[in-house]
């Protein structure tokens, strides 16, 4: 979604344009579970969104943190999966993903690490009970990971 605002309009347009969209993707979602996306690489929201939606899915897309975080607090459905990251360019991923995992509890987690880098990342995953899909996988991957964690 593209939003232009001009300096007069603030971020009020936004966050009132958010919320609209919030609430329509809600609607959309009816009993289709949904996943917030969040990489910062175009490439990969859209592929990975594309696919997930061609599977009954109902992606959300996030391209920074602060976007990520906006979409978890807005959204007005439940958000049954993150699929994000590991690395962020302005923060860890797996420090957002426990902030995101405090706004709502009852969301699964998938890190998409390339690479982790000491014993506190594997402490903070045991913490937020992230699973892990290693990049680069396949769809089936991705697929089986995320049917692992329906009920």
């Amino acid at each position: 979604m593209a939003v232009e605002s001009s300096s007069a309009g603030g971020s009020l347009g936004y966050v009132r344009e958010q919320r609209n969209h919030t609430q329509m993707q809600a609607n959309e979602a009816g009993s289709k579970r949904t996943i917030l996306i969040v990489d910062d690489y175009e490439a990969v929201r859209s592929i990975v969104g594309e696919f997930l939606e061609s599977q009954g899915f109902l992606a959300l897309p996030a391209t920074t943190s602060s976007e990520a975080l906006r979409i978890a607090e807005a959204y007005i459905g439940d958000i049954d999966i993150l699929l994000m990251a590991a690395r962020m360019p302005d923060i860890s991923g797996l420090v957002l993903a426990e902030r995101l995992k405090s706004l709502r509890p009852k969301m699964a987690v998938i890190i998409m690490p390339s690479a982790l880098d000491d014993a506190s990342d594997k402490h903070l995953l045991d913490r937020i009970h992230a699973r892990l899909l290693w990049k680069p996988f396949t769809n089936g991957e991705l697929l089986h990971k995320i049917r692992d964690l329906m009920p």
